[in-house]
């Protein structure tokens, strides 16, 4: 079974404190791990309205920290894609598109190799190459626009990220 494991942003901020309350016990990590799955969903079917239609890992790990009110002294890169990693679980279950193709690595700005996870899960073959399985969640995230009320992005087809796109420009 392929893992779902996200990277870490490059300079950014990838760990979090468990803030200290009176009287308030730690949860299990995995407990942390559902609860910040279930928090995701609705932060990415914000995204998926939204002009840019991506979000990096370390920005989803912190908006799912600071909603749920549940941090960890982990690096982000250790727990964020198993979190995405559920999150596809559920959107399957569901019947949702791939909410996880809206997550991008901030140095590229394209799915990390994690997302072959869905391949997994949708019994397709697995991408080796970066920029096929972008591609493929270039198409996932198409879906994504058409669902959640950004056609216009959606009928362009499946295109990059602005921020892949960016990141291409100064490249070249």
């Amino acid at each position: 079974m392929i893992a779902y494991i996200g990277r870490a942003e490059q300079g950014e901020l990838s760990v979090y404190q468990e803030p200290r309350k009176m009287g308030r016990s730690k949860l299990p990590h995995q407990q942390k791990l559902h609860i910040w799955a279930e928090a995701a969903i609705p932060i990415l079917q914000e995204v998926a309205t939204g002009d840019d239609g991506y979000i990096t890992y370390g920005d989803l790990a912190r908006l799912v920290v600071e909603r749920t009110g549940r941090s960890t002294t982990m690096e982000t890169r250790l727990w964020i894609g198993k979190v995405l990693g559920m999150v596809l679980q559920r959107c399957r279950k569901r019947g949702l598109p791939v909410l996880p193709s809206l997550v991008v690595q901030a140095d590229t700005g394209m799915v990390g190799m994690g997302f072959n996870y869905w391949l997994e899960l949708t019994e397709q073959e697995p991408q080796q190459d970066q920029h096929a399985l972008d591609f493929i969640a270039a198409i996932e995230r198409t879906k994504c626009f058409n669902t959640y009320g950004h056609p216009s992005r959606g009928a362009a087809g499946p295109t990059r990220t602005p921020l892949y796109k960016k990141k291409q420009c100064r490249s070249g």
